[in-house]
């Protein structure tokens, strides 16, 4: 089993040439060059380490990484263990076709796949991870055989997110409040700065994630059906 991150790395100046690249910044220091570090961890010990140019996608270093490890210690078979970044069909689809194990983390939003995961689960068997632990695993059916997903419950990021929401929800319902009534009183009717008002609104406190709106016979139509997608995905990874 070997465990792979990567972290960048920036330059106040110009930067080794041909690495050196603009890139996402993890030091939000987007007006920098970059360069991205990788390591590699096996029981516990760095057994490797790589730099690609910073403007590379971590999901792009996956495979130079693997074929690094079959060609320098002659491994046959390993279990790659990453984050939701580096995942991406072409990733699993080697690791797999190459009979490689993988372990990676999903990104749960914007995917009708990990939704269903998590609906799955409510009524699945869970699990605690440790006794002394409030924390709580499910193992739901994948999509491919010999495929196998769990879904992790965290009692303490359930209770942030929980906070998180409850602050979020009330304070958008309250501005988007008070620009439907500016609306109704005729102080705002054009379309376009109506929509950049919600989007502001909505940008200020991930309202986006927990509403839906429309214009409709010029009045502001607002809807909270996709918090009820949220509470099912919070304390979920």
């Amino acid at each position: 089993m070997v465990f792979y991150d990567l972290t960048s790395s920036y330059f106040e100046g110009e930067g080794p040439e041909g690495l050196a690249q603009y890139g996402y910044s993890r030091d939000q220091r987007e007006g920098n060059r970059q360069i991205l570090l990788g390591v590699v961890m096996a029981n516990g010990w760095p057994i490797a380490h790589h730099v690609f140019r910073g403007n590379r996608h971590d999901s792009e270093t996956v495979l130079p990484i693997v074929a690094d490890l079959e060609k320098r210690f002659g491994l046959r078979r390993i279990v790659f263990v990453g984050d939701r970044g580096m995942v991406s069909t072409a990733n699993l689809g080697f690791l797999w076709s190459q009979g490689h194990g993988f372990l990676f983390g999903l990104r749960r939003r914007r995917s009708p796949e990990v939704l269903e995961y998590v609906r799955k689960a409510q009524s699945g068997s869970w699990q605690p991870c440790s006794p002394e632990e409030k924390d709580r695993v499910c193992e739901v059916e994948g999509a491919l055989p010999g495929q196998r997903i769990f879904v992790v419950e965290s009692a303490e990021r359930l209770a942030y997110e929980q906070a998180m929401r409850e602050r979020d929800v009330t304070k958008t319902r309250e501005e988007l409040g008070k620009l439907a009534k500016r609306i109704e009183k005729g102080e705002l009717r054009n379309r376009e700065e109506i929509g950049s008002s919600v989007a502001r609104i909505l940008s200020l406190h991930r309202g986006h994630r927990y509403f839906r709106w429309s214009l409709r016979a010029g009045k502001l139509q607002v809807s909270e059906e996709p918090v009820e997608t949220e509470k099912l995905l919070e304390g979920s990874t």
